[in-house]
């Protein structure tokens, strides 16, 4: 069984106790899941363990939207790739 605190992303995507097709995410069921930082390297393992344990839609968000269209673009249709910059300055 895989550890929850485990250092590898795409063995804390589930929980303890859980089937290996269960994903701990809230996109599982068809929805769509935002990954910022989705082409770095824990949240490309992530949308990894998405596209194998899901059939949640995936949006790769980053800085650099050619970085990401890159990253996704091999990865299939359920994964599109959007610039989002995540700095905080809009948060209040």
């Amino acid at each position: 069984m895989p550890d929850h605190h485990t250092s590898n992303p795409v063995d804390a995507a589930f929980r303890p106790g859980m089937e290996s097709t269960e994903v701990a995410a809230p996109g599982r069921t068809g929805r769509t899941v935002l990954i910022l930082g989705g082409y770095g390297a824990v949240g490309s393992a992530i949308v990894r363990a998405l596209l194998l344990h899901s059939d949640c839609s995936i949006l790769v968000a980053g800085r650099r939207l050619e970085r990401a269209r890159a990253f996704a673009r091999p990865l299939g249709p359920r994964v599109k790739a959007v610039e989002l910059e995540a700095d905080g300055s809009s948060v209040s």
